[in-house]
C-alpha cells in the first residue's frame, strides 16, 4: 500500500533521521514522503535530500506546511497528522 507522509519541519535535523528510520522499518507500506520545511536553520534539508526525500520551502506554520506537502505531491487524501517527537501508526 502507498502512503503519503507529509513532514512539516523547522529546525528537526536532529529528530528527522530518527523519523525517516522509522518510517523506512514499515512493512506494508511504499511511503511517498515530502518534507515540507517552514525555514530551518540548521541541516534539516540537508538531511532530507541525503536520504533521497523531496524537500520543499513552505511557509512557517504546520497548516500552511501541510497544504504546500499535499500540493506539492498532487494527490487527494485525508490527512492525518503526527508530530515528529511522536507518530501514531495508521
Amino acid at each position: 500500500m502507498t502512503v503519503a507522509v507529509f513532514i512539516p519541519t523547522l529546525d528537526e535535523a536532529d529528530t528527522l533521521v530518527s523519523l525517516l528510520a522509522d518510517l523506512a522499518a514499515q512493512v506494508g507500506i511504499e511511503p511517498i514522503i515530502v518534507v515540507a520545511d517552514g525555514g530551518s536553520n540548521d541541516a534539516t534539508t540537508d538531511v532530507a535530500q541525503r536520504h533521497g526525500i523531496r524537500c520543499i520551502a513552505a511557509p512557517t506554520g504546520r497548516a500552511r506546511q501541510m497544504n504546500a506537502g499535499r500540493q506539492a505531491n498532487c494527490v487527494n487524501m485525508k490527512i492525518k497528522t503526527a508530530n515528529t517527537t511522536s507518530a501514531t501508526a495508521i
